[in-house]
């Protein structure tokens, strides 16, 4: 089989599937955290409002 730059053996596509697939099967819910970025208005003009967001 050629295995150029953008030829990925068949065999490695699997293996990086179920590798992904385990990797995401390990995660839980409380691992994972979503908050929300605390942002300040900074301009507004009509429906256009600018935002700095704090970091």
């Amino acid at each position: 089989m050629n295995i150029g730059a953008f030829m990925i053996p068949p065999r490695l596509k699997i293996e990086k599937l179920v590798n992904g697939i385990d990797i995401f099967n390990r995660l839980r819910q409380q691992e994972i955290q979503i908050e929300v970025t605390p942002k300040q208005e900074v301009y507004r003009e009509d429906k256009v409002v600018l935002y700095h967001f704090q970091s």
